[in-house]
């Protein structure tokens, strides 16, 4: 064993030595590839494969709200199951009782209040991703928008929403209409069982309760006008949905496959290079560059979208500007691929490399080929979405 574990740590030993030596191939210091390095550590392990053939449970239920929502209008149908759109935005609201009641413990909640300036325009969409389905709760209103967010991402708290970010992805929500069909149907089969005794067993099993989705606005991506990209606005809003939608099931994707969904460039550039692909083809690498700040690089724009991911120890701001090197190089190699899949196994198989391995030598992918996901076989893309009833980790 104690053999086993010395040559395990002479292997990450190994590996970590080899990726400093190509930060610094790029112009890092020791100091600044240390910084790197610990930034982008993925923590990924090839033991975890789950099985994408199956939706998460919570779509059960959000099956049942996409088929109310047709009769009674989205946004009402939203508030019946998300009390947070009862609330107004305001300073010190979560810290409030009746708050934590309501959204904490599943109290009822009776309020005339709409949260949303347009909520006819609202729309909800169980979207068939690569990783299974997931709701979409779009909105064209850019103020709708952030109300959206800042309700459901950030407890009602006036959270400063920057104006590149059109979508968010909502995770770990807790929904008590999930709580209480699973408790009445519970009682029903433990007639002679206490549900409170069973509650603290029921709380460890999150897939039970606890929901995930999409918030996407109509603004065109990462902020870009689509003069800068020689565009009709038309065909951008267009293309900016599809990229944006397919960014987030990106994330989406990797959450369900390795339990992750890093806040750094890395997983943007993957997840742009999957929108970009699915809304026209093939991956540009001049679009990726604009959308975070990088068009005239070496000189980056100030304001670009990369800066929101220097990470939670923000990187030094040398260290930032290797990144920036090693982020230009990664788009330049991916453009260079024959050909630019988005399947489960293509995105998988990207996620599994570095950033410096992408935009070194080894970016051809060659270290993770089969690494193989059982997934549904998926339709191709037909339109901007499925399914949508007018009525009623968050990025571009």
């Amino acid at each position: 064993m104690k053999l086993q574990g010395c040559l395990r740590y002479l292997r990450l030993s190994n590996i970590k030595a080899d990726r400093i030596g190509l930060f610094i191939s790029f112009g890092a210091s020791p100091e600044q590839a240390e910084e790197l390095f610990n930034y982008s550590r993925s923590g990924l392990t090839e033991q975890f494969t789950p099985d994408l053939s199956h939706d998460e449970p919570f779509i059960e239920a959000w099956d049942i709200y996409y088929e109310e929502s047709k009769r009674n209008g989205v946004f009402n149908t939203l508030r019946k199951y998300i009390p947070k759109l009862k609330f107004s935005v305001r300073e010190g609201i979560s810290e409030t009782i009746e708050y934590k009641n309501v959204t904490l413990k599943g109290e009822v909640y009776n309020s005339d209040f709409i949260l949303l300036a347009d909520p006819d325009a609202v729309t909800l969409d169980i979207y068939q991703s690569e990783a299974g389905k997931i709701p979409v709760i779009f909105t064209e209103n850019r103020d709708d928008f952030i109300a959206l967010v800042q309700a459901l991402a950030h407890k009602n708290e006036p959270h400063t929403i920057p104006a590149s970010m059109g979508a968010c992805m909502v995770k770990g929500f807790n929904n008590h209409d999930r709580i209480e069909r699973y408790r009445t149907e519970w009682e029903l089969k433990n007639k002679d069982k206490s549900w409170a005794e069973y509650f603290n067993e029921f709380q460890t099993r999150k897939e039970l309760y606890q929901d995930r989705f999409i918030l996407l606005s109509n603004n065109g991506y990462s902020g870009v006008d689509a003069a800068a990209l020689g565009i009709s606005g038309d065909k951008w809003k267009e293309l900016s949905f599809i990229i944006r939608r397919e960014h987030e099931c990106t994330h989406y994707l990797t959450q369900r496959v390795f339990g992750t969904a890093r806040n750094n460039m890395f997983d943007e550039l993957i997840a742009d290079y999957a929108g970009i692909v699915k809304a026209t083809g093939r991956f540009d690498a001049k679009w990726f560059l604009k959308f975070i700040g990088l068009e005239n690089f070496p000189l980056y724009r100030q304001g670009g979208r990369m800066e929101n991911y220097r990470g939670n120890s923000p990187l030094s701001d040398g260290a930032f500007a290797v990144l920036q090197k090693l982020t230009h190089q990664c788009a330049l190699n991916l453009e260079k691929k024959e050909k630019h899949f988005t399947d489960v196994n293509a995105i998988i198989n990207l996620y599994k490399m570095s950033l410096e391995e992408l935009a070194g030598k080894q970016g051809d992918g060659s270290r993770c080929q089969g690494y193989i996901i059982s997934s549904k076989k998926r339709e191709p893309e037909t339109g901007t979405s499925s399914h949508k009833t007018v009525n009623s980790f968050c990025s571009i």
